[in-house]
């Protein structure tokens, strides 16, 4: 990366590879969970699955603020090692589950403990990249992971289970935490910046009032909505379409399911190139319009492969809209502050994801497929045309850079 040292390029490495071991680790533990929970409930798995990921998603809300606060006053090599530590921990608690609460207590801690990750490994590469653009292809790696290990970690959960039982799956797991935590210890972080003489709680609610007080960054919060309506519509839809309403099979939903992932992967890919072209207000407005242009389509699908197409660009706009948000964040929020708004956009983007779930799931169950695309593509235009009028015009770069 140009504008990097060598020292900091190694540091910037490791910490990537432990993010990556991390999200890998995470990826399998959920396909672990999902067996375990089959041979603990049979039929009954489903419902347990579910509430596991609603309390992961809760988790990731209300994680990522303190975790911002923490790597403020904590340093942050021993805080990645600790919650690295703490994820081994309630992974190696799950084999030995007996009960549901056990279960959901596990996965409450170890959830916990990835959110207090995701906002410190968010609040650390800034101070490591200075310069924008090579920030701007950390961003897009950041999030092209994050895409491909919901495919990959399953691949690899399916072929370690040819070696391994369930619960080796979950050994498995904890070693890419282990190799996570050992990475960070070879990493030199930067000290973080934190205002003096400020409570710790007035800090707790700081990144919420920096997203609700500067347009720039006021602006991510009804992109956030636009894009996670189409998301919500992939994933709670996908499986109605396909296999009532085209009387295709489970195979093609798990391919359309695959295929916005893809699309959104290209989106992060394009993200630093259509950036430098077309400034970020622009980039993320249009994507937002892809998401619309996609649901607004969706009547006019006709079958599954019609559908790959519209679900194509709900992946692509929901990369190029998700993407360059860090970048508007780094550039708008100062230094000091970065950490809080970073965790604040990361809850919002769990919650926003959480209301799209919650809208699409009311509308399908009293509208037809037809009216329930139109009336989500009603509201992705609202949301859109709140983040155009909320963000007017694009100024030039102020970047915030620490040294």
């Amino acid at each position: 990366m140009s504008g990097m040292g060598s020292a900091a390029i190694c540091d910037y490495k490791r910490l990537f590879a432990a993010y990556v071991l991390g999200l890998l680790g995470t990826g399998i533990a959920v396909v672990a969970l999902s067996l375990l929970a089959y041979d603990i409930a049979g039929a009954g798995a489903p419902a347990i699955i579910a509430t596991a990921l609603s309390i992961k998603s809760v988790a990731y809300i209300l994680g990522a603020p303190v975790g911002a606060v923490l790597s403020g006053h904590v340093p942050r090599r021993p805080l990645l090692i600790g919650l690295d530590l703490v994820r081994v921990a309630a992974i190696l608690t799950l084999p030995l589950a007996q009960s549901l609460w056990q279960i959901y207590l596990a996965v409450l801690v170890f959830t916990v403990a990835s959110a207090l990750f995701t906002a410190t490994y968010q609040a650390v590469v800034p101070t490591l990249i200075s310069d924008e653009r090579s920030y701007s292809l950390a961003v897009s790696k950041s999030r092209v992971v994050g895409e491909l290990e919901g495919t990959a970690s399953p691949m690899i959960a399916a072929a370690l289970l040819v070696v391994l039982s369930v619960r080796g799956l979950f050994l498995a797991a904890m070693f890419a935490f282990i190799c996570s935590a050992v990475l960070i210890a070879r990493t030199r972080l930067p000290a973080s910046e934190r205002p003096r003489g400020e409570p710790v709680w007035a800090r707790l609610g700081r990144g919420a009032r920096l997203l609700l007080g500067v347009p720039q960054l006021r602006f991510l919060i009804p992109v956030n909505l636009a894009v996670a309506t189409g998301i919500a519509m992939v994933m709670v839809n996908t499986v109605v379409l396909v296999q009532a309403d085209y009387g295709s099979g489970p195979r093609t939903t798990a391919i359309l399911l695959g295929v916005m992932g893809f699309g959104s992967v290209s989106g992060a890919l394009a993200m630093p190139a259509t950036v430098a072209r077309f400034g970020l207000r622009r980039t993320m407005l249009s994507a937002c319009g892809l998401v619309i242009a996609a649901l607004a389509l969706g009547p006019f699908a006709g079958g599954p492969l019609g559908l790959s197409g519209l679900w194509f660009g709900i992946g692509l706009g929901a990369g190029l809209a998700m993407t360059p948000a860090l970048m508007v964040i780094r550039r708008y929020t100062p230094p000091a502050d970065q950490a809080q708004v970073y965790a604040a956009h990361f809850a919002l983007t769990n919650a926003s994801l959480l209301l799209g779930y919650a809208a699409t799931g009311a509308i399908s169950g009293i509208l037809e497929p037809d009216a329930a695309f139109a009336s989500l593509a009603a509201l992705a235009f609202a949301a859109s045309l709140a983040a155009a009028r909320v963000w007017r015009g694009e100024v030039a770069p102020r970047v915030q850079q620490t040294k």
